[in-house]
């Protein structure tokens, strides 16, 4: 499965380097023809300006070998240590839930059938567990509704930061800055995936594992909601 999931984007590559066009952001800052910006403006937009039309754009030249390096440099330390925060933190609690969480239900005393519909949100009712009495009734039937609020939160919030990380970076360091922001967050998977089984073979329950995400969670949303930042428009320092 590995190799096949590695091997089909390989495959598909010159098919998108073909049938894909380049940012034109990217274009206007490398210099490129005029004409070959507005034929790809034409066929983003359906329409665009004339061939004759001169392009320019507000953002500076940065050296190969610096665009690692001017992730950090001071116009845009703040947003890349808050992304690498925030991914780092969101894929921790994405990955101890999704791997982890049949486990936990099935330990909080619900069968394992319950436990993965429970997980993968299925829709169909079943006959409570005979030993789960009142209050397991009333868990089980709430378990499914916070787990996809956790589910819509956490995943959303995470899809969310794919789309807002370009645009806090130059074109020239803009899939740098994505990049490293994944490379990052993988760090978070890796952690969030060891930490569950910690946690359990040091008998930790369900109720104490889902409060202490809480707090990955939090440190996440505060990171970026209260970080500054000026989209595209700082100059680069090599």
């Amino acid at each position: 499965m590995l190799v096949a999931g590695g091997a089909i984007p390989l495959i598909c590559l010159p098919f998108y380097m073909w049938l894909v066009p380049e940012s034109v952001r990217f274009l206007v800052v490398n210099n490129y023809p005029a004409e070959r910006i507005a034929r790809t403006l034409r066929r983003v937009v359906g329409g665009g300006p004339e061939i004759t039309t001169q392009f320019t754009i507000n953002e500076q030249k940065v050296a190969s070998k610096a665009k690692a390096a001017a992730l950090l440099a001071p116009s845009f330390r703040t947003i890349t240590v808050s992304l690498w925060a925030t991914y780092f933190m969101g894929l921790m609690v994405i990955y101890l839930l999704s791997g982890w969480l049949p486990t936990l239900i099935k330990d909080a005393g619900l069968p394992i059938e319950r436990a993965a519909n429970t997980t993968a949100l299925s829709a169909r009712r079943r006959r409570l567990h005979p030993d789960a009495g009142v209050g397991g009734g009333v868990h089980s039937a709430s378990l499914p509704v916070f787990t996809l609020l956790a589910g819509f939160c956490m995943s959303g919030a995470q899809t969310g930061l794919n789309a807002f990380a370009p645009y806090c970076y130059p074109t020239l360091v803009r899939a740098t800055g994505v990049s490293w922001m994944h490379g990052i967050g993988r760090f978070g998977s890796i952690l969030g995936s060891a930490i569950g089984g910690v946690l359990l073979s040091m008998g930790w329950g369900f109720s104490a594992v889902i409060a202490i995400l809480a707090v990955p969670a939090t440190l996440a949303a505060l990171s970026i909601v209260f970080t500054r930042f000026t989209p595209r428009a700082a100059a680069v320092q090599a």
